[in-house]
């Protein structure tokens, strides 16, 4: 059976289903990978910043709202370090210089599985800026206002 090419396919990620599966616009109906309306940041287009900041506040330890410039200061570090392919070893030792700035010690395995936590949500949002950029479509733009 011939396949068709696949820059010729449209395909979408559909965000209404618990695990993500990559899935085709069997009518023709276009390209489909960012809703407002979906579940979750990575399916809305959102940044994972506000991930990222939930996640090392309640690590840290530290109150959004009186530490909110520290976490988006931690958090653009740990963005910059995934963008320059940092492994999830070297965001743990990000982690553990944190630790150590604001007297909280965790054991290895757990600022292990932040740092692994951490760097799976910036990496998902960049394969999915990659996947967007492929198919045409700005990051950030629902396909509203993209058709």
């Amino acid at each position: 059976m011939a396949r068709r090419p696949l820059d010729r396919e449209r395909i979408y990620l559909d965000g209404g289903r618990r695990t993500t599966q990559l899935m085709r616009v069997s009518l023709g109906g276009g390209t489909f990978m960012i809703t407002p309306n979906a579940s979750n940041w990575v399916y809305r287009g959102e940044s994972p910043d506000p991930a990222i900041a939930r996640l090392l506040s309640s690590y840290l330890h530290l109150d959004p709202a009186t530490a909110g410039t520290q976490l988006q200061e931690y958090t653009t570090a740990v963005r910059g370090m995934s963008d320059a392919d940092s492994t999830e070893v070297q965001i743990a030792g990000y982690l553990r210089s944190l630790e150590e700035r604001h007297g909280k010690e965790h054991p290895a395995s757990h600022r292990r599985a932040v740092a692994i936590a951490v760097w799976h949500i910036a990496r998902c949002a960049e394969v999915r800026d990659r996947a967007l950029k492929l198919l045409g479509i700005q990051p950030g733009v629902s396909n509203r206002e993209h058709r």
